[in-house]
């Protein structure tokens, strides 16, 4: 019998290794995850399914993280949005988050920790 799911992702990450490496250790934790590689099949993804969480890369093709995060803030859609990025310097920070994302991390400790904190708040 299959335990219920701790919440859904909707994983956009276009690196087939990291997202699958990432997709794999979310499963594992009892999530249930989506997966998108670029940002229009991100808004596509979101424009027809509920999910608990957005885990985005900044730099993707079609449409980067910043104009997919802008296009879901105008459409009033308030899902909590996770950066995973190398880009990590304090304007990019805070560029994220004029746009409305959540944490921009390319550490996978601080994201662990902001994902702790975010499910067992």
């Amino acid at each position: 019998m299959n335990q219920p799911e701790k919440g859904s992702i909707l994983l956009v990450e276009d690196e087939e290794n990291l997202h699958e490496a990432l997709k794999l250790n979310l499963e594992l934790e009892g999530y249930g995850v989506s997966s998108a590689f670029d940002g229009a099949a991100a808004l596509k993804a979101i424009a027809n399914e509920y999910f608990d969480l957005l885990i985005l890369d900044i730099m993707l093709p079609e449409m980067d993280g910043l104009a997919v995060t802008e296009s879901i803030r105008i459409s009033n859609n308030e899902i909590p949005i996770l950066i995973l990025s190398a880009k990590n310097t304090s304007a990019d920070r805070v560029s994220g988050l004029k746009k409305g994302q959540m944490i921009i991390s390319q550490n996978p400790l601080i994201w662990r920790s902001f994902y702790y904190a975010y499910t067992n708040s």
